[in-house]
């Protein structure tokens, strides 16, 4: 204080409204330095004021304090009171002067308790950030984690996959192998057709009456039992049933023999050709032995081709034993050690005199004194796993003439020279 606005002021005659206009330029620390000039000089002037009272302007003020929660009960009651009091002008500028003192005494203390709470505010908002940004970096630690293990999991799961789709390959080829073998089997029983007593007596009958459909002795040849046809003979050979896709399979299967042996196989639809072919897929793959075809009258088959498509070498199985070939593990000359015991557990559904007439039995060389030399891979012989044998490691046969086989039919069916074709 000590300016220009307080010392003209003191010490003269101090109205109402020059006491107002004084108060509306000074500030706090002013009042504080008006209210001790104040309590030294003790001089006011009771003038009528031009403008409201200082009481009626503290009385404003006081209201105002209160309704916004600035002063409390207690100091408003006391202000009140001082107010209501009739006393003199400077007692009453001391009133407004301690108002606004209180007033601005809550207003420092609710900016420090604002600036405090902000502080403390900014801090938690600060520290829950810092938590969040912690809590974020671990879920994303964990989200990581989680992701390759999802990652390890989908490539055992199509390591699984995989190993399941080898798995189901291996067992349809050993599903494939079971049915292949149950053929073998079925085939072993029922490939090479024997004729029945009634069916041998047709036969002879039908050699009285057409010789010159079975073999004479002419040409000097490998014995086979009586069952080669003549030397150059045309066999005919019709389909009962079956595709066109199966037939014409089973004519390029033949015309493999046709092709080394002085024979020629002539397809026909007539339904008494010699050799008639069925497509039974529940028959089996059989054919009767050479001229035992004869024997058989039609429309009856001499031979079915149940799984011909699936097989194709089975046709050119098959018309070996046209062409009077036998089963090549049956061969006299064949020296297999069969184990009897194993055979019998794998087929059961088969007798000891099947067991022995279709599988371990041989040949008589009585019958074939010329056979050829065993040959294990011939297209006449059946898969014989290692289990059925006493010693070796079993037959896998060929899908195709073997040069045995090519040699062979040769011999039994010479050019009209005598000569092998």
């Amino acid at each position: 204080m000590g300016g220009p606005l307080w010392r003209p002021v003191v010490g003269g005659t101090l109205n109402t409204a020059s006491l107002i206009r004084l108060f509306e330029r000074l500030s706090v620390d002013d009042m504080r330095g008006l209210a001790r000039e104040f309590d030294r000089s003790g001089t006011v002037s009771r003038s009528a004021p031009t403008r409201p009272s200082i009481n009626e302007m503290a009385r404003t003020t006081v209201d105002g304090l209160h309704r916004q929660g600035l002063i409390g009960e207690e100091l408003f009651d006391r202000l009140a009171e001082m107010l209501i009091a009739e006393s003199d002008e400077v007692e009453r500028v001391r009133c407004l002067w301690e108002i606004q003192w209180q007033a601005d005494v809550v207003v420092r203390t609710a900016r420090e308790d604002v600036e405090t709470t902000a502080r403390t505010l900014v801090e938690n908002v600060k520290s829950q950030l810092a938590e969040t940004e912690e809590a974020l970096r671990i879920a994303v630690q964990h989200a990581s984690h989680r992701a390759r293990e999802l990652n390890e999991a989908v490539e055992r799961a199509s390591a699984i996959e995989r190993e399941l789709s080898e798995l189901q390959t291996q067992a349809g080829a050993l599903l494939d192998g079971i049915r292949t073998h149950e053929r073998e089997a079925q085939g072993i029983i029922e490939g090479m057709r024997e004729l029945t007593a009634t069916e041998s007596a047709s036969r002879e009958r039908r050699r009285e009456e057409e010789p010159d459909l079975f073999d004479t002795g002419d040409v000097k040849r490998p014995q086979m039992n009586g069952l080669l046809w003549p030397v150059g003979a045309t066999i005919t050979v019709t389909f009962l049933d079956g595709s066109d896709d199966q037939h014409e399979l089973v004519r390029n299967q033949a015309r493999e023999w046709t092709k080394h042996a002085n024979v020629d196989f002539e397809f026909t639809a007539d339904p008494d050709a010699k050799i008639r072919i069925a497509f039974d897929p529940h028959g089996g793959s059989w054919a009767y032995v050479g001229t035992n075809a004869l024997a058989i009258e039609p429309p009856h088959p001499t031979m079915n081709l149940a799984w011909v498509e699936q097989m194709p070498e089975t046709a050119l199985h098959e018309f070996g034993h046209v062409l009077g070939l036998i089963h090549e593990w049956q061969s006299p000359n064949a020296d297999i050690s069969w184990d009897v015991d194993a055979v019998r557990a794998a087929w059961p559904h088969m007798t000891d005199e099947q067991i022995q007439f279709n599988v371990v039995g041989r040949k008589s060389h009585d019958d074939y004194p010329d056979y050829r030399e065993f040959d294990p891979e011939s297209i006449m012989m059946f898969s014989i796993p290692s289990n059925f044998l006493l010693e070796g490691d079993g037959f896998t046969p060929s899908k195709q003439l073997t040069e045995s086989d090519r040699a062979f039919i040769a011999q039994l069916y010479p050019d009209d020279e005598g000569h092998e074709t």
